[in-house]
């Protein structure tokens, strides 16, 4: 009979370490490795059975020569242990083997709890009141055992209730908080739990910028102009400001005005943003400028309709000219213009340029208070540069337009007829700003269709064609056209000289010496020609009749007229000839 040593334990409970919030129950037990290594908890008791087989119910050793130890028996060292006898014995011969070997159960005993550990990631912290500050923080949560291993790890926030630890703590709120947090290793033992103490910041400053001084409208600004820096941040307070100026050099805010007088005559870009004490950044803020170092500033801008070709431009009848002036220090004091060489007068509003067509002449100008003009010349020599000229063609016109027809046509009186094989070509021409394009519509459709090439209908009866030309200025002409599409052939008719003699397998029968005059109707365009063929043979033009048919057989007579406009139809006919 085989001996055989079966161990079982009893779980005993911890009590709870007081704190904050109440660990969790974590029973004494033990454990098998993967590797069937066996570990026990120190203070988990030990009862040894014994049995002779392994189907046997075995019975609980019971030891009355140190009966004060056992039932229960604890183990007494950290680390490897042993249940054992005394010798090991052969199987078959049952005494002990030579050279004489003691046989041991070993048991890997622990009885130290594991211990953990918290690391704070990102941010910088900060001291501030006794408390210490972080920004947006990683908590992670480690823990070592040096027995039976790291079971799990339990963590507490704010004295909710304790939960497994499965991947780092982050994005806490901003506020005070306080992390319990403790390990547990596979046998049960468990550390008193730690406390970690994290005021959070995660919010990032503000930063304001304030212009002072003249500032125009689309942000110009000039040298005079001022503009400030201002932060803020509840919390752990601004540690710095920085900002730059286009693609230059970062730079520590000093709580002044911002240097202008190095920046060129232009559109510039200021970025700045702030940073707080424990490293939250706030994203950068953006101000697009222009610096206007320079006399007053004119421009025209084209309301409507402008085309450009090389030096020419172009405008509508539609188009309105509107000046605008601006000036950097002293402001703007009076803006005049003058249409085909008469009377300057000021500028109110955008005008209506003349609706005469060809080529105009605006001069225009602006004048500051301190009396700079547009040119940034002196006052003594204002007459000979003050003006800005505009050289403007007036078109006020649309594109010339034709429309014909490619393929087959037939005019009858006042009506013209089409096919389906006829297309239709338009085109346009402009002499003063240009053709932009052509578009047209079919029966009404109030949606144009721009045209491309030449084109078919493809559907039969009367239709209306409107035909639209556009130049580079949005003048329009007009044009339409009313036509008949015919896509139908002439219907074939046939008639015979003599009645039929009879029915021959369905068919007529005629005598040899009948006759048959062949003809086709067609109610638009009518008939131009009209071939047949007997019997396969090649098709012959008919002019008057069609006789000396092949005697004695069923005969095919296939017909083929043709309209004006080049439609066909065929029609056949079969009968027996004597």
């Amino acid at each position: 009979m085989k001996s055989i040593f079966t161990f079982t334990m009893f779980f005993l409970l911890i009590a709870a370490i007081s704190t904050a919030q109440e660990q969790r129950h974590h029973p004494m037990r033990k454990y098998y490795a993967p590797d069937s290594t066996l570990y026990w908890n120190k203070r988990l008791p030990v009862y040894v059975w014994i049995s002779s087989s392994l189907d046997e119910a075995p019975r609980k050793m019971e030891s009355k020569i140190h009966k004060e130890y056992v039932d229960p028996y604890y183990f007494d060292t950290e680390g490897t242990n042993f249940i054992q006898t005394r010798w090991a014995v052969n199987k078959k011969t049952f005494t002990a083997v030579q050279p004489q070997i003691e046989v041991k159960w070993p048991v890997k005993v622990d009885g130290i709890k594991p211990n953990s550990q918290a690391k704070i990631e990102g941010g910088i912290p900060y001291s501030k009141a006794l408390k210490k500050y972080y920004g947006n923080i990683t908590l992670t949560l480690t823990a070592t055992d040096n027995l039976s291993g790291i079971d799990s790890i339990f963590y507490s926030i704010d004295g909710k209730p304790y939960e497994y630890y499965t991947s780092p703590i982050q994005n806490l709120c901003d506020g005070e908080h306080i992390i319990l947090y403790y390990a547990v290793d596979k046998v049960g033992n468990f550390e008193a739990p730690k406390k970690e103490i994290l005021n959070i910041d995660s919010q990032s400053p503000k930063t304001f910028y304030t212009v002072t001084g003249i500032s125009l409208e689309n942000n110009i600004i000039s040298s005079g102009t001022k503009i400030i820096l201002t932060s803020e941040d509840y919390n752990t307070g601004i540690k710095s400001t920085y900002y730059k100026f286009d693609d230059g050099n970062e730079v520590i805010y000093n709580g002044r005005n911002l240097p202008l007088d190095k920046l060129a005559n232009g559109d510039h870009t200021l970025t700045f943003y702030s940073t707080d004490r424990v490293g939250n950044k706030e994203t950068p803020t953006v101000f697009q400028f222009y610096l206007d170092k320079l006399s007053p500033i004119i421009t025209s801008d084209i309301l409507g309709d402008r085309y450009v070709v090389g030096n020419q431009t172009y405008f509508s009848g539609r188009t309105k000219l509107k000046l605008t002036a601006v000036d950097n220090k002293s402001g703007v004091k009076e803006t005049v213009y003058s249409v085909d060489g008469g009377k300057f007068q000021n500028y109110e509003a955008p005008f209506y340029l003349p609706s005469i067509m060809g080529i105009h002449i605006i001069k225009y100008y602006a004048v500051d208070n301190a009396e700079n003009n547009t040119t940034g010349e002196t006052k003594a020599t204002y007459e000979e540069y003050k003006h800005r000229v505009e050289r403007i063609y007036v078109d006020m016109t649309g594109p010339s337009l034709t429309c014909n027809y490619q393929g087959p046509v037939f005019k009858s009186r006042d009506t013209v007829f089409i096919s389906d094989k006829t297309k239709i070509k338009i085109t346009a021409f402009d002499k003063e700003s240009g053709l932009n394009y052509i578009s047209y519509s079919i029966d009404g459709v109030i949606d144009e269709t721009k045209y491309s090439e030449p084109f078919s209908i493809n559907l039969s009866g009367l239709h209306k064609l409107e035909y639209f030309g556009y130049d580079n200025v949005n003048n329009r002409n007009v044009g339409s056209i009313i036509f008949f599409e015919d896509n139908e052939g002439p219907q074939p008719n046939c008639q015979f000289s003599i009645k039929s003699l009879g029915i021959k397998d369905g068919l007529e029968v005629y005598p040899d010496y009948v006759l048959a005059y062949l003809s086709a109707t067609d109610q638009t365009t009518g008939t131009t020609e009209i071939y047949y063929s007997i019997n396969g043979q090649p098709e012959k033009k008919f002019s008057t009749y069609v006789g000396n048919f092949p005697k004695a057989q069923k005969v095919n007579l296939k017909m083929r007229a043709i309209d004006k406009l080049g439609n066909i139809s065929t029609k056949e006919y079969e009968f027996y000839i004597q």
